[in-house]
């Protein structure tokens, strides 16, 4: 088996890259991957692979919001 790190990194560039795959894992995150990966992993591992990605979505939300703070006050 993948390790579980690479296959969130692997799902992440989809989502980036797919609007629609990215509403999709926010509504059924089992699915989205299976969809995205073409692959079905147990329960647990589908879980794992969904927080790596929801804590990288959550880095990523707060980093473009703090530029966007910076940029309010010209630094």
């Amino acid at each position: 088996m993948q390790d579980l790190k690479a296959l969130a990194e692997k799902l992440m560039e989809q989502l980036r890259d797919n609007p629609q795959l990215l509403e999709n894992f926010r509504k059924d995150p089992a699915a989205a991957i299976q969809q995205a990966l073409r692959i079905a992993l147990p329960q647990e591992q589908a879980q794992q692979v969904a927080d790596l990605v929801k804590t990288k979505l959550t880095a990523d939300q707060l980093s473009a919001a703090a530029d966007k703070l910076k940029g309010l006050f010209g630094k």
